[in-house]
């Protein structure tokens, strides 16, 4: 890993009448050492952009500089938009929160699974936090082996009864529920883009496709994942062996 602070370019972009923002401990924690890795802040204030920051590198051998435009990984924040997604379909009538899942995706409707509705899978209450079977790479790039690896689950808990919440699989369950109810049968990375991003002029990478030139991040996401799944399975604190993880990867 490099170290001489002068490779981390940040470009601040703060408007001159917000005095507020311009200095900003994330820039300082680039010169500091702080920020090993690479990193990127954004931040809009009624609907104005007061600040736009990123530098480091985009990998751990320090061959790719962070750019404006690096891909990242965002998590959950991304469970909004997935949301979103579904509250359009709901909008346009393609489907209903009631509905039991199975009305729109048949092969759903097993193994415990019969009586989870919409409203419970987008709620964080369908019993499916973790799955058995492991997501590969493979299985990322191909729809139906997630689809028919979801039709095999089980609930962990019975649906409808409590909340789990579905960190590592709420994207996999709504990109199927979409499949199955847009009139079109794209997955949540397209209908994002199509329906939502594109007709508003916003960014519109929501999910890497096929074409991406940057699929070799799975590398390190599949690594982040499987570490995750098997926290869920043992019941351990997911958050814990998240910054665990990211420490041990960092020394």
């Amino acid at each position: 890993m490099k170290n001489d602070s002068q490779a981390f370019i940040l470009f601040f972009l703060a408007g001159v009448d917000v005095p507020t923002f311009e200095h900003m401990s994330f820039r300082q924690h680039f010169i500091d050492g702080l920020e090993p890795e690479g990193a990127s802040l954004a931040v809009y204030v009624d609907d104005k952009k007061v600040v736009d920051l990123w530098g480091g590198y985009a990998d751990f051998q320090a061959n790719r500089i962070w750019k404006k435009d690096t891909i990242t990984v965002a998590f959950s924040t991304t469970k909004a938009v997935a949301a979103v997604c579904i509250a359009l379909l709901a909008d346009r009538g393609r489907l209903s929160y009631d509905d039991l899942v199975s009305k729109h995706w048949p092969g759903f409707a097993k193994n415990g699974k019969e009586n989870i509705t919409v409203n419970w899978a987008v709620s964080h209450m369908a019993g499916l936090y973790y799955f058995e079977t492991p997501i590969t790479k493979l299985m990322v790039k191909d729809h139906n082996l997630i689809r028919e690896a979801i039709e095999n689950e089980t609930p962990k808990f019975t649906p409808g009864e409590r909340s789990g919440y579905h960190a590592l699989t709420y994207g996999y369950l709504v990109d199927q529920i979409i499949r199955h109810t847009d009139e079109k049968k794209r997955g949540i990375g397209q209908f994002f883009r199509e329906e939502i991003a594109q007709p508003n002029g916003e960014f519109s990478w929501f999910c890497l496709n096929a074409n991406n030139d940057e699929w070799d991040l799975l590398n390190y996401a599949s690594a982040v994942v499987l570490r995750a799944y098997q926290c869920a399975r043992m019941k351990t604190d997911l958050a814990g062996l998240f910054i665990n993880y990211t420490i041990s990867l960092s020394e």
